[in-house]
């Protein structure tokens, strides 16, 4: 079975997201005036606040919703592991062990990818002040960046992904967990509102990657370079997947809520909104990886070593 210690790493990308989010938020050097676009937010106030534009609001939910669904990426993980170390039917426990072990080089890739990009973003919040030690923030890239590099860079995990758990796997972890994804997605499709529309999204995305998957294993066969040119590619798409994946989960669970007059705080209004920032404005992000991942590796596996040398000796 696999080992459990090759999960540990894998939250370093969501802390620093959330940390990312909030220190913006709540920080009050965050807040400085600013000149208005589109019309003055707060009433009889000199300028608007930073964090009013919509522009800066994106920064700041992109680490919000890399946070958040990340942590659900994660707690599912765990609930996995518990299962199988508490499993007494030793098939039923390689079948789980196969799922955490195709979710893992995507959780550890993936999250702190992104995690990195939200803690840059949030640090553009403040501005040439997110460069000082004072808030933080720039502490906040140096840590969350190192996370990418350890335990297996990204490349790495990419190779894993794509050469042990899709084309050379004989379990088809990937077909499984994509059945997952379909479940959930075809259980709402027609469904009117927020989670109606994300459901389809996600089912067209499944959809997507199921194709992307067959077309690669094609590509394989007739230039074995696919696989090294397309495998970050492809774990970034997957992971966009997944995270939507998780994000529609949170979504009905707290409409739910919501339908039961539970929702006395907005908490859980927020976390559909957030949902759907994630799905309109974060998911549209794999067409360009699986469009990358597709494309020819001839640029690359046939590039001339002159054009490599960047600087004349």
């Amino acid at each position: 079975l696999m080992n459990p210690a090759l999960v540990v790493p894998l939250p370093k990308g969501v802390p620093p997201s959330v940390i990312s989010y909030k220190t913006p938020v709540e920080s009050p050097e965050a807040r400085p005036p600013c000149l208005p676009v589109g019309g003055q937010k707060p009433p009889k106030k000199p300028a608007d606040f930073i964090i009013d534009p919509a522009a800066v609001r994106h920064n700041i939910l992109f680490a919000k919703s890399i946070a958040e669904g990340g942590r659900c990426f994660l707690t599912d993980m765990a609930r996995i592991q518990d299962k199988i170390e508490r499993a007494t039917d030793a098939k039923v426990a390689k079948k789980l062990d196969s799922e955490l072990g195709f979710l893992t080089p995507i959780a550890k890739a993936f999250l702190t990818e992104l995690g990195t990009e939200a803690s840059l973003l949030s640090q553009t919040v403040y501005g040439g002040h997110g460069y000082i030690k004072g808030n933080g923030m720039e502490q906040i890239v140096r840590d969350c960046r190192i996370s990418t590099l350890y335990e297996g860079t990204t490349i790495i995990q990419s190779l894993d992904l794509i050469a042990r758990k899709v084309l050379l796997s004989k379990v088809d972890e990937a077909g499984a967990f994509g059945s997952k994804v379909n479940t959930l997605a075809k259980s709402n499709l027609f469904g009117s509102g927020a989670i109606g529309t994300m459901s389809r999204s996600l089912w067209m995305t499944q959809k997507a990657w199921r194709v992307l998957i067959t077309r690669l294993k094609v590509s394989a066969l007739k230039d074995k370079e696919t696989v090294s040119a397309s495998a970050v590619d492809f774990l970034m798409a997957t992971g966009y997947m997944v995270v939507a994946y998780y994000w529609l989960r949170m979504a009905v669970a707290a409409k739910k809520k919501i339908d039961a007059g539970a929702d006395t705080d907005g908490f859980y209004q927020a976390k559909i909104d957030t949902a759907t920032f994630y799905f309109e404005r974060v998911l549209p992000r794999f067409s360009a990886h699986a469009s990358t991942a597709t494309s020819s590796a001839s640029v690359l596996s046939k590039v001339h070593p002159a054009t490599l040398q960047l600087l004349e000796e």
